[in-house]
């Protein structure tokens, strides 16, 4: 509890969301000792508190443990408070404090203040701010006299699937609705680098083929009733054969592999996900030894929204950047990073 505590007394967050779980055998959303005892009466919690969408399962409950707001307002959460005080389930005073929450927080907003805004955003301005911020988020994990890119480097081999369809955010509420997405393979490009051409055409090719494969397969069986809510999964990771890397680790100057995971709400994450493929230690092993050879680096770069396996294989590319998922200006932020023009403030050799 730790981590909330010191949001709640050093950030004075606005609003808090109670969790679907339980806490020894009681829903978080239905107690009073966590939502009114410890985060109010023990931390000086002053903002509003809701519960997750359809968390819990008893209205009376959570109204008496301190949700001032009940997700997502279906009729029967209204029928529920209706019938909990006609029944003597929920105290009026305990529905009046909650009211007086909520009508708290919304005499702070700059809504209720008059603030005038406007429907055209500077979104040059927004893209340049995101640009940014996800550039000093990165983590250098492994950097032995790689990074940054020397001004000699010219052209790039990229490989990875990930590096030419880049997750810029998580699933669910992580994600953000977006005009675009930059991927990796654009971001270099837009930082003056060249990019190995009959490299990029393999995974193009590739990445065609998964897609007709999947649409041949909708067609056939219909679309998964979430598909709307998830993202389609990672393709299997392609490894080029022992004569294009060798061509390749001539023809460039270095190597970029992107390893990425999908994760986020409704997508919990699993053992194989947390642990690399074969296909991926293959490709890490084949590229490094490829490239190595010629006297040319590797980076491998990790696009990311949790923690995977890195103790058996960190020793083999030359460089492991975390860049994490990096939002629509994600292959600028990258190229940045690589390139020296952001620096990271964590570097971990």
């Amino acid at each position: 509890m730790r981590g909330f505590e010191t949001v709640v007394k050093e950030s004075d967050p606005w609003t808090i969301m109670t969790s679907y779980n339980k806490v020894n055998g009681t829903y978080t959303s239905e107690d009073p000792d966590l939502v009114e005892t410890v985060l109010r009466g023990e931390w000086g919690y002053k903002g509003m508190v809701m519960t997750d969408w359809l968390g819990g399962k008893d209205v009376a409950a959570q109204m008496h443990a301190g949700n001032d707001m009940l997700q997502p307002g279906r009729k029967s959460q209204y029928q529920g408070i209706i019938d909990g005080v006609n029944n003597g389930k929920i105290a009026v005073a305990d529905l009046n404090r909650n009211v007086k929450r909520i009508l708290e927080m919304i005499v702070r907003t700059p809504r209720f203040k008059g603030y005038k805004y406007s429907n055209k955003p500077d979104l040059e301005a927004h893209a340049k701010v995101t640009r940014q911020s996800a550039t000093e988020g990165m983590v250098l994990l492994e950097n032995r006299n790689t990074l940054p890119l020397n001004a000699e480097t010219k052209s790039i081999a990229v490989y990875g699937v990930t590096s030419y369809n880049i997750i810029a955010g998580g699933t669910g509420s992580g994600n953000v609705n977006r005009a675009y997405t930059v991927n990796l393979l654009d971001g270099l490009k837009n930082a003056g680098y060249t990019i190995d051409a009959t490299v990029q055409g393999k995974y193009d090719a590739y990445l065609q083929q998964v897609e007709k494969e999947r649409e041949e397969k909708i067609a056939k069986e219909g679309e998964d009733p979430m598909a709307w809510l998830l993202p389609n999964p990672i393709p299997a990771e392609i490894v080029p054969a022992t004569n294009e890397l060798a061509s390749a680790a001539q023809a460039n100057d270095v190597a970029v592999i992107t390893l990425g995971r999908i994760s986020g709400e409704f997508l919990d994450r699993s053992t194989s996900d947390f642990n690399l493929s074969a296909e991926e230690k293959t490709l890490i092993q084949s590229v490094s030894k490829t490239f190595q050879a010629a006297g040319k680096k590797v980076i491998v770069v990790l696009n990311i929204g949790g923690v995977i396996e890195t103790a058996s294989w960190k020793n083999i590319p030359d460089a492991i950047l975390l860049a994490w998922q990096a939002g629509q200006e994600g292959g600028n932020s990258v190229a940045d990073v690589l390139s020296g023009k952001s620096l990271l403030l964590v570097n971990f050799q």
